[in-house]
């Protein structure tokens, strides 16, 4: 089951991201746009992405790893704050 209630915490050059366990797992893929780099958090529902640009619209790819299978890509966009 893909992640659930992201959230999203934009500052000048970063974002802070959240979200909550779909099912069982613990452990998520998180990618930065739809060509971007695939990182993989575990045990934790919480990532920072740092190296931002500051006022630009992004959008973020979080799923599930549960064991050899993966859910559904979930999504969600933000902006960071203009300098």
């Amino acid at each position: 089951i893909m992640p659930q209630s992201i959230t999203s915490i934009p500052s000048l050059n970063s974002v802070s991201l959240s979200w909550s366990a779909g099912g069982n797992e613990n452990s998520w893929e998180v990618r930065l746009g739809e060509n971007g780099v695939t990182q993989t958090t575990n045990n934790n529902s919480n990532f920072n992405i740092t190296g931002l640009s500051s006022g630009t619209t992004y959008t973020v790819y979080i799923r599930s790893v549960c064991g050899a299978t993966h859910s559904t890509w979930a999504q969600t966009s933000f902006t960071t704050i203009q300098s």
